[in-house]
Parts: structure tokens; sequence; C-alpha cells
């Protein structure tokens, strides 16, 4: 099931504290909902989100946008988790509203070939090969909600005005 969400375009006076998980064991024995395609499997609990690439690359480039203008890009290598949790680099909670996601995974590219291209005088060959790095850049976006802190199943499909009512009637 492949969850998509529009375009990032809020930008924020925060970072998100994002860390990257070099070991699988964490996510043997973590329990929650798994959003899964060829490209990334992407793990949401009720306080975290471990963004798992399922292909090869050389990077992957995380931006997520959230409730409050919270806002982070950051670059991780292409085969390792990425755990979110749900503060700030302040250890601060987020705001409750809308997560938008986007993770881009950058195709290894031939380091001999790029090299080339960078000593060659030969524009062409720099330009053909940006376009192949755009050919084969894969993309995974998506979204889910925080309501009274806490990640809600992006895999529900209950009203989310009903869960914001039982977190302000205290439920």
């Amino acid at each position: 099931k492949t969850y998509s969400g529009g375009e990032l375009i809020m930008f924020s006076k925060r970072k998100l504290t994002l860390t990257a998980v070099v070991t699988a064991g964490l996510l043997i024995n973590f329990s929650s909902i798994a959003a899964t395609d060829e490209v990334m499997t992407i793990h949401f609990s009720s306080n975290e989100v471990v963004f798992q690439p399922n292909v090869g690359g050389e990077a992957v480039t995380l931006t997520l946008s959230c409730a409050g203008g919270a806002y982070v890009q950051q670059e991780y290598p292409g085969t390792e988790a990425i755990v979110w949790a749900l503060v700030d680099q302040d250890d601060l909670p987020i705001d409750d509203g809308l997560c938008k996601y986007e993770a881009r995974i950058h195709p290894t590219m031939d380091k001999a070939a790029v090299q080339a291209a960078e000593e060659s005088a030969d524009d062409r060959i720099a330009e053909q090969l940006a376009q192949l790095e755009q050919i084969q850049t894969m993309v995974v976006n998506g979204s889910f909600d925080i309501v009274g802190g806490q990640i809600v199943d992006p895999g529900v499909t209950e009203d989310i005005d009903t869960a914001y009512d039982q977190v302000q009637d205290g439920e």
C-alpha cells in the first residue's frame, strides 16, 4: 500500500531530530503499521517513523514538513534505515496536525564516469549523467497525522476529526 501526499511547501524555524539507524535489529522488534512498496517500507508506531529503503542507492534525501512550521531536509546513506522520533532539535514534541514526507533514493552512479565527466571539457557528458540521475531517482511520498502527540495509523480510514475530538475530550 502506498501513501501519497502533496508538495512540501512549509519552511520552518525548527529542525526535526532524525537519527540514522544502522542496525536492522531495531526493525525486527518494532511493533508498527507498515506501508510497503518496491522502493521503501515505512513503519509507523505511535511515537516514531522508520524509513527502510528496499532498493540500493547512493543516498536518501528525506524531507519532512509538519504542523507548526517544522521542516527538515537531510541526506542519509542509501541503505540505512532512518528513524524519526516526534521531537524537534530541542527534544520538544511536534505540534499536532499533518506531517508530509518525501524520500528520494538517489541511484549509485559509476564513480569513474562521474570523475571523467567532471574532468572533461565536454558539458554534454555531464548533462547526460545529470539527466540519467534524475530519471533513476526514486521518490516515495505520503503523509500522516499527529494527534495528542502520537501518530494516527495512516492505514485507518477513521475520521481524523473524531480522533482530534477524543483528544480534546480527554479520552
